[in-house]
């Protein structure tokens, strides 16, 4: 999978998990559930591309080596959807 394609899959997710509201982008704001579905889906895509590598480090080990960098991947797409729902 691409880069831009494991940003729109999880874009999404986060987009799908807040409940249907009168705004788009109130619906998808930040505290509602949207950075953790972008959390979610980032590290089921990177343990996703681990084990189809071959790697052998468990769940845990990935996050503890990758957490970080979750984090901050989950940090740009929710400003990049905050820019996208302007």
């Amino acid at each position: 999978m691409n880069c831009r394609k494991w940003k729109i899959e999880a874009a999404r997710a986060a987009w799908a998990c807040p409940p249907a509201g009168p705004s788009s982008r109130a619906a998808a704001s930040a505290g509602d559930g949207r950075k953790q579905a972008l959390l979610a889906a980032l590290t089921a895509y990177l343990i996703d591309e681990l084990r189809a590598h071959g790697s052998r480090l468990t769940h845990d080990q990935a996050v503890d080596v990758w957490g970080l960098d979750i984090e901050l991947n989950a940090q740009g797409l929710e400003v990049w959807l905050d820019g996208a729902a302007a």
